[in-house]
């Protein structure tokens, strides 16, 4: 270690010069050591890689003034820098363990355990499972004999997180629970926040829509207090979260942000992980390239960080990658190299994750006995604590039991599993136990329960190919669409480059050849900035495109999707509750898929609509038009939805006033209109559609006293962006389409739109239409 004394490198912030003189000026060796760690905190927020030289600075410093609590400091810094900058794994172990020891000669509880808590970090990051546990297990025996409440918050969070790398989810949130409680009697928003991070990666599994909140609550408090490696680290798992509840929009937009942060910060582990995130993402959107280009990036970068997590994962998503397109020997390969990989390491977590695909693609490659001892092994590992997956696993040991011709034993393990399908409304695993289940009633003779299992299969597979169909095709009709698009643009956009580069070329000829032309060339100069300009303004188009094809995904993904899949097996539900005559829940049922279907109907006509818009073949067959009859069939549609928000619809259109417009234009503007009312209003309040002539055209106002908008929103309300549409006062989702659609019809027609509004008093959305041939 060097001798004390000042950095060569001094600071260039004004915070870091100011707490470095704060230590300069102390009055104690304690009052230095104290100013030290408070520049330790800030360096590692920043993540700057001088906090291992002041760390050596403080270390000779202490090491000189026989301090504990100093040599601590200095040692869990420099295991910080190791960890997270140099990325000697093995050096931070010692240094972590070496920093435990001496806060514990010191008495500092607190940070004796939080030593203990990052050295298991560093285990885990070097595939040590065993001795990870082992330190977190050593950070509670601190605790809990110290009863200190900072130290037992923390040494609770790691117990849970440690029990939820082993699959013990249920008990590991308990611990959470109690790291919580603890947390109360503190002000420690960053323990809080990791408190919080710990317990939503849990939730993701069993109750994905429950984690989002806890995970968003743990982002904002990260970002309030700039931890922003933490602030990764939670984004990751809400892009779990995200594709758990299929907003597959959210999920890539998260996982984007927070590689393009990680490169920022240099952080490769985060990096590892957001390309295995995006990987399956692509997949779902049928992007084979793209997904294979995540788990080759990551790849990549694993061959400079020793990172066996994230090798695991990659190697485990390949193989997921090659099982899905049916090249099981291939899966298998990469599904080995994981599994062994996590033997070898003691993280059964993510060895639970690929046991069942594994065991699939061995009966399909006929080696029955390796997949069924990958299901029976899941089973053990997870003791019960994902139903979902002991589920998954005992398909796999019904469709062994049939392979080898045991039809009743995989009749017993196959009724379970259908059960459990059609609670939970997993048609996938409904699908594959119905299918067993008919194949082997039907070994057994048993054909009328074979042709029973056959109409549940049938049916299943109508349910699932429909919703894939619905999804696929409109897909591939905007992602045919959005890249011809941006083909034209980009090849335009070279074309203009080619011709700007020609012209500057000769203008520096001209130029230097001949300086009396001056003037020539600085006409030059001025056609190749206006074509610059020009050029700009084509990659903002490019970007708009990527932009607005992004929210058309998600779009697709959750939106559409959503009111898709409410009508999977109506038939099954409805002669279900018949048959119980369960009339309450047949009624309630009958109101469900009635407000599913007017919301499938409004997105597609809408999806429609704007795609016609954006190739300017939308139809414009204009003429003149009763207002009043057109309002009134619009509102007819609403009356149902507004009556169950107790919501009061009424109109003041006088007869005989007409516009000059395309008849399904305007319907869809009055209906997008109302539908945007109706969202956004409490219960007892009332929407309006007034209408009446003017100097300027036809006026058609509809105006509701619901929450309102502040300033901010209203300046790009027409616009299509993702994040902008907020659920309505019931929870109502919109997809933002609408009043951009609105926005656009309106133009077409020769019109006019206004937006006014108030939060906490109401929106006031003002058409002018015209009013006769002329006009328009």
């Amino acid at each position: 270690m060097p001798a004390f004394c000042a950095p060569s490198l001094l600071p260039a912030s004004n915070v870091v010069d100011s707490l470095y003189q704060t230590i300069q000026s102390a009055a104690s060796p304690e009052k230095k050591v104290e100013r030290y760690y408070a520049l330790f905190k800030y360096l590692s927020k920043t993540n700057d890689p001088r906090i291992k030289e002041y760390a050596e600075e403080l270390y000779a410093y202490s090491e000189k003034e026989s301090l504990p609590q100093g040599l601590g400091y200095s040692h869990s810094s420099l295991g910080f820098y190791n960890l997270y900058q140099g990325n000697d794994l093995q050096a931070s172990v010692e240094h972590y363990r070496k920093a435990r020891e001496q806060f514990a000669i010191a008495g500092d509880m607190p940070q004796a355990v939080r030593s203990s808590i990052n050295l298991g970090i560093a285990f885990e990051r070097l595939g040590q499972g065993e001795q990870m546990e082992q330190a977190y297990d050593e950070a509670l025996q601190i605790a809990e004999q110290s009863k200190d409440p900072n130290a037992l918050q923390m040494a609770y969070k790691a117990k849970g997180e440690i029990l939820g790398f082993r699959g013990r989810v249920k008990e590991a949130l308990q611990y959470f629970e109690k790291a919580l409680d603890a947390n109360k009697k503190l002000d420690e928003p960053f323990l809080r926040a990791q408190i919080l991070f710990g317990q939503g990666r849990l939730l993701s599994q069993t109750e994905p829509q429950k984690a989002v909140a806890v995970l968003e609550e743990a982002e904002q408090i990260g970002k309030d207090i700039g931890e922003h490696h933490f602030v990764l680290y939670v984004r990751q798992s809400l892009t779990t979260t995200y594709s758990r509840i299929g907003d597959f929009g959210k999920a890539i937009e998260v996982a984007t942000t927070r590689l393009r942060d990680a490169e920022k910060m240099g952080d490769t582990i985060q990096m590892v992980n957001a390309y295995n995130d995006l990987g399956p993402l692509y997949d779902n959107l049928e992007d084979d390239e793209m997904a294979l280009e995540q788990y080759r990036k990551a790849l990549e970068v694993m061959e400079t960080v020793d990172h066996p997590n994230g090798m695991m994962t990659t190697l485990g998503n390949l193989g997921l990658f090659y099982k899905d397109r049916r090249d099981h020997e291939k899966a298998l390969s990469y599904f080995e190299k994981s599994m062994s990989l996590a033997d070898s390491t003691g993280l059964d977590l993510i060895k639970l994750n690929i046991l069942n695909e594994a065991g699939y693609s061995y009966l399909k490659t006929g080696a029955l006995e390796k997949g069924k001892q990958c299901f029976e092994e899941t089973l053990i590992l997870n003791a019960g604590q994902d139903e979902s997956r002991d589920q998954y696993a005992n398909l796999g040991l019904g469709m062994y039991q049939y392979e080898v011709k045991n039809y009743r034993k995989a009749i017993e393990y196959l009724m379970p599993v259908q059960a459990y399908a059609q609670e939970k409304q997993d048609f996938i695993l409904l699908k594959d136990a119905s299918n067993y289940l008919r194949k082997g009633h039907s070994s057994l003779g048993n054909y009328k329960e074979a042709l029973a299992w056959t109409e549940t299969y049938m049916g299943t597979m109508d349910s699932i190919r429909n919703a894939e169909n619905l999804k696929k095709i409109t897909t591939l009709r905007l992602t045919a669409g959005f890249e011809k698009e941006k083909e034209l643009i980009a090849l335009e956009q070279q074309q203009k480059e080619a011709l700007l580069q020609a012209e500057t070329k000769q203008s520096r000829t001209i130029a230097f050849a001949v300086g009396a032309l001056a003037l020539l060339g600085f006409g030059f100069f001025w056609n190749a900035r206006r074509k610059n300009q020009v050029i700009a303004a084509q990659n903002q188009q490019l970007e708009q495109l990527n932009r607005t094809k992004d929210r058309i995904f998600s779009i697709i993904g959750h939106d559409l999707r959503k009111p898709a899949i409410a009508f999977r097996g109506i038939a099954q539900k409805v002669n279900y509750l018949l048959k119980k005559q369960d009339y309450a829940t047949l009624e309630r049922f009958g109101n469900e898929i009635e407000n599913d279907a007017l919301a499938l109907n409004q997105l597609t006509d809408n999806l429609l609509n704007w795609a016609l818009t954006q190739k300017n073949v939308m139809p414009y067959n204009p003429q003149a038009l009763q207002v009043a009859a057109i309002v009134e069939e619009e509102m007819a549609l609403f009356q149902k939805a507004a009556a169950e928000k107790k919501v009061t619809l009424a109109s003041d259109v006088p007869e005989g006033l007409s516009v000059f417009a395309d008849v399904n234009a305007l319907r869809t503007i009055i209906r997008n209109l109302l539908d945007n009312a109706i969202k956004y209003t409490p219960e007892d309040g009332r929407v309006e559609i007034a209408a009446k002539d003017g100097a300027e055209g036809v006026k058609i106002v509809v105006s509701d006293t619901g929450i309102g908008m502040p300033e901010s929103k209203l300046k790009d309300i027409f616009l299509l962006r993702e994040g902008k549409s907020e659920k309505g006062t019931a929870g109502e989702k919109g997809a933002g389409l609408g009043l951009q659609l609105v926005h656009e019809l309106v133009q077409l027609n020769r019109g006019a739109i206004e937006v006014a509004s108030r939060p906490g008093l109401g929106t006031r959305f003002e058409v002018r239409m015209p009013r006769r041939l002329e006009a328009a």
